[in-house]
């Protein structure tokens, strides 16, 4: 009975709603996301503005090793011996090779600087148990083929902290170097140069045990790339103006905590990868190309808990992983706060709260997929055991959420009476077993202070959700209701074609082949970006031929099956 009214219903709705045309709105603003954070937590909030080396004034160039002045910042080099300390002061305008093990590189606090003139490695770092700091790196080569970078490190237990690194195609490329330290750093690229031909902010290939502490990385191509690492911890990071903040490559056992990424085009982009953890991290306003908040691709046995996905097109896409758990997240303000698709399994999902996304779950599946203990702000929670768990099991995404997806026309209609007596109906009948997401234990409040959030920022809000909010949730909005807050109902930045088959807008054929000594490795992406799928419940793969190859012969081919 309820399907047939919600068929005819959903005619006239089509109809009525087929000249309806979104308008747009204005992307967050850096001061917006500020206040985010400090909502989410403060102690971050002091990473978000990046620090500058000032240009020096008035000072002649000087450089001494171990109190001995030498004419050139190379000769200096060359002259120290294990424990010296190389002192910079002024400008130096060459290029230098550090292969001088347990050395100290040493910026005099005045604004030091190392100007690579536009050509190839500005600090090339060849030696173990070298410190590189308080300098200010500067104007490396153009060609991401040669690593042309700011700092180029090819030896254990090197430390590059405390510096600037600017107008550098890679900031820090670390090559097949172990326990790393690159900690409290500025890097920015050129941004002349458009994103698919620069560098990586900091780029790990094979290394373990390394540590990427309070860096903050901007207009370069991904922010902290990994490919072939391990054991790497990355915290309190701040990632904006990237292709994607964090991209892991075939990268295990690795865990990234309290990083910020915001005004991307991916946030956290996890692929290929597993035994990961993704903890206490804040994606902001990442709409460019997908806009993932967090892209979950081929990654399995990982914990992505206590994170906020705020502002984002999809708070989190997930495709093709399997045995994660995704717990206690935030997700809130996003076009969809979950897209879960491509035949991902085994995840347990629980004490996340959902919280104004203009839908809160988004899936392909053709089955009734379970979770448990989550928080809807649009649930219809009635706890009468007293146990903080709803009673009345919750409907994320079922048959009109389906609707939508494929008719986004009818999205002005979505809090419609007849929609809503669809989803009271799945509800309710549990025999009516649709396609979907099912919480059957629903929390009746929220673990999140989701209002602080929202009072940092309430333009990113769904208006129809903001209606439905009690009074005494003491969230004061200044919404205009005849806009859309800049989304495209049903559409979530992806191409609607006849078929419903559309593409997340951002198709590149990236080739960074990087030739070196011989060998190349690589960042050769081939990216259907992010994901070609078929709304017919199948999404179909990404040919992501990230060509890694490094004299070991990993040439890697990777399908919507892969993982």
């Amino acid at each position: 009975m309820y399907a047939a009214g919600f068929v005819a219903v959903a005619a006239v709705l089509l109809a009525a709603a087929a000249a309806a045309s979104p308008s747009s709105d204005e992307v967050t603003e850096f001061e917006d996301t500020e206040n985010i954070v400090e909502a989410v937590d403060a102690e971050l909030v002091e990473h978000l503005r990046p620090h500058h080396h000032e240009e020096p004034r008035d000072t002649e160039p000087a450089v001494t090793v171990d109190g001995v002045e030498k004419q050139s910042l190379q000769q200096a080099v060359d002259a120290a011996e294990a424990g010296d300390t190389v002192e910079v002061s002024g400008v130096w305008r060459e290029r230098v090779v550090v292969d001088t093990s347990d050395v100290v590189v040493r910026g005099d606090g005045n604004g030091a600087v190392v100007d690579g003139v536009g050509e190839g490695r500005v600090v090339e770092i060849e030696a173990d148990d070298v410190v590189v700091e308080n300098l200010w790196i500067r104007n490396s080569g153009f060609d991401p083929g040669a690593e042309d970078s700011g700092v180029y490190v090819d030896g254990d237990r090197v430390e590059v902290r405390n510096s600037t690194l600017t107008d550098v195609t890679f900031g820090v490329w670390i090559d097949g170097a172990s326990d790393v330290v690159v900690e409290n750093n500025t890097i920015s690229g050129r941004e002349d140069v458009t994103k698919p031909n620069r560098g990586n902010g900091v780029h790990l290939w094979e290394t373990e045990g390394t540590q990427i502490h309070r860096n903050h990385v901007s207009t370069v191509r991904d922010g902290v790339y990994y490919s072939w690492s391990t054991d790497v911890h990355a915290s309190e990071n701040v990632m904006r103006d990237l292709r994607y903040g964090v991209h892991y490559m075939y990268t295990d056992d690795s865990r990234l905590e309290r990083n910020v990424a915001f005004d991307n085009e991916v946030g956290f982009a996890l692929m290929v990868s597993q035994d990961l953890r993704i903890a206490d991290n804040l994606a902001v306003s990442n709409h460019g190309g997908s806009g993932h908040g967090m892209l979950v691709k081929g990654i399995d046995d990982t914990t992505v808990e206590g994170n906020a996905f705020v502002g984002n097109v999809n708070g989190i896409y997930v495709y093709n992983s399997h045995r994660n758990d995704f717990h206690d997240n935030l997700f809130m303000g996003n076009d969809v706060g979950v897209h879960y698709t491509a035949a991902s399994s085994d995840e347990s999902v629980e004490g996340n709260s959902f919280v104004y996304n203009l839908q809160q779950v988004y899936t392909t599946t053709t089955e009734d997929k379970s979770w448990s203990g989550n928080y809807w702000s649009d649930g219809r929670a009635a706890d009468l055991t007293g146990d903080g768990d709803s009673d009345v099991m919750h409907r994320p995404s079922g048959a009109v959420e389906q609707m939508l997806r494929e008719t986004p026309e009818a999205y002005v209609y979505a809090d419609s009476p007849a929609f809503d007596a669809v989803r009271l109906a799945e509800s309710t009948f549990p025999q009516w077993d649709t396609p979907g997401v099912t919480d059957r234990s629903p929390m009746e409040t929220s673990p999140h202070d989701w209002r602080s959030v929202a009072e940092a920022t309430d333009r990113r809000l769904n208006p129809a959700a903001i209606e439905d909010v009690e009074q005494d949730h003491g969230v004061e909005h200044h919404v205009d209701h005849d806009a859309d807050e800049g989304h495209e109902h049903g559409d979530y930045g992806d191409e609607h074609e006849e078929g419903h088959e559309h593409t997340d807008g951002y198709d590149h054929e990236d080739s960074q082949n990087h030739e070196h000594g011989g060998h190349e490795h690589g960042q050769d992406d081939e990216h259907d970006q992010d994901d070609v799928h078929d709304d017919g419940h199948e999404d179909e793969g990404q040919d992501h031929g990230h060509g890694d190859e490094h004299g070991t012969g990993h040439g890697d081919e990777m399908t919507g099956d892969s993982g």
